[in-house]
Parts: structure tokens; C-alpha cells; sequence
């Protein structure tokens, strides 16, 4: 099972568990699951597209829809959390994982993201922290 798919299976049984309110049980469910989709058509709830953005900054450094991506955070402040939190080659390390995954499982969530592996590699905005 996909990651995003079994985190949030996790993650609605544990919020139950703890009764949790269930429309909040479900919109973060729903957050896991749809972290890396980057469509433009449909409705998210505000946390589901914090995750995105903030997936999308990190793992591949830029956003087909939206102008600027890389200015969402000042150089200084990007550059203050990478050198507090090292990547240690982190985008190299994520696109081999994707490509594992999807040689195992050609059926997993990540297949929607054609070249998903490449875009991650290719990653400039966090190229000089790699």
C-alpha cells in the first residue's frame, strides 16, 4: 500500500482512537492522502493544501500553478532551516526511493506524478543544502 494511502488509514484510526472530532478526523486523513497531488481542479480543505505547498517546496522546489513558488519563504529563513536541519542528500535519497517503489508496486499513488523521481532530482531551490 502506497504511503500517503496506509499513512492516512494510521492516522484516522489513531485520531479515532483518541476521539478526535471526526470532521477534523477525516480532513487530516484526507491531508495524508492527497499530500502530493498538484491538480488545479477540485477543493481542498486548508491544511490538505498547506501539506501540498509545503511537499512540493521541499521535495521539488517549485509549483506548476503557482508564480513565484520559491519566494514563499525568504532565501534567509530557507537557509536557517537547512543548515539547523541537514537534508544529507535527501532529494537523491527520495527519487531512488520513488523509483523503488514504483518498480514493486507500478500500481502506487506516486505513478500519478509522471517523472515524479525526475522532478525531485532535478530540485534547484535545495540543490545547494543537498
Amino acid at each position: 500500500m502506497s504511503f500517503d494511502i496506509y499513512g492516512g488509514i494510521k492516522a484516522l484510526s489513531a485520531l479515532k482512537d483518541h476521539s478526535a472530532i471526526t470532521d477534523q478526523t477525516e480532513a487530516v486523513c484526507e491531508a495524508f492522502i492527497r499530500h502530493h497531488d498538484v491538480g488545479v481542479d477540485g477543493t481542498i480543505i486548508y491544511l490538505g493544501q498547506l501539506i501540498q505547498l509545503a511537499t512540493l517546496y521541499d521535495n521539488v522546489g517549485r509549483h506548476p500553478n503557482v508564480k513565484d513558488f520559491d519566494k514563499i519563504f525568504h532565501d534567509k529563513t530557507r537557509r536557517e532551516i537547512d543548515e539547523a536541519h541537514p537534508r544529507l542528500v535527501w532529494c537523491s535519497f527520495f527519487a531512488g526511493t520513488i523509483r523503488k517503489k514504483e518498480e514493486i508496486k507500478p500500481w502506487c499513488h506516486s505513478t500519478h506524478i509522471g517523472g515524479f523521481d525526475r522532478e525531485i532530482e532535478s530540485n534547484t531551490l535545495m540543490k545547494e543544502w543537498e
